[in-house]
Formats: structure tokens, sequence, C-alpha cells
């Protein structure tokens, strides 16, 4: 159907444009993501995501229905357990009240 089609196209694109393996680097890791703290992905990706995590609030949640390339399991909540988890519970993470 149009859907599958529409994804398996988003999915080729994806996949020319930044190469087969773009959803395996540290970007899209968390564990990769809490660990490094050294050297370019903390320079660059830790960082944007301590930003998005204490100050910006910059969450990309899939919508509550419809059709969406994120899954529907990406909410704001999981989201935020994925900040606690890269950077800790002590860390001054954006509250729930301030991203909506």
């Amino acid at each position: 159907d149009q859907a599958w089609s529409l994804a398996a196209l988003f999915a080729n694109y994806t996949r020319t444009a930044w190469g087969r393996h773009y959803f395996e680097e540290c970007f899209y890791n968390s564990t990769c993501m809490r660990d490094a703290t050294h050297g370019s992905v903390a320079q660059s990706a830790r960082s944007w995501y301590f930003l998005k995590c204490t100050e910006l609030g910059y969450l990309q949640t899939a919508p509550s229905s419809g059709l969406s390339s994120r899954p529907s399991q990406l909410t704001a909540e999981a989201l935020m357990e994925q900040c606690k988890f890269i950077f800790g519970g002590s860390a001054p993470l954006i509250t729930p009240a301030k991203i909506n």
C-alpha cells in the first residue's frame, strides 16, 4: 500500500544520503552517547543532546495519531528517560512543563 511505499522510499533515501550504517552510529545509540565523554562524538552529538535535554527541550516526538516516520512509542516521557539515561539523574534536565 501507499504507506509502505513511502516508508521504503524514505528508507532508501536515508541509506543513499547517509550510508547503510546511519542509524547504528553513536547519535542513535543511547549507551554510546552516555559513554562518549571525549572526542568528536562528545564535542558534537553529545553536546547537542545536552542542550536538548537541559535547555531547549527540542524533543522530536511522534504524533499521537496518523502516519509518521517515527514510532508511536517516541513520546516526550520516553525521550526524557533517554536524557536521564545519558546524563544521569543529577543532571539539570528540562522539566516536562517546559516542553509542553
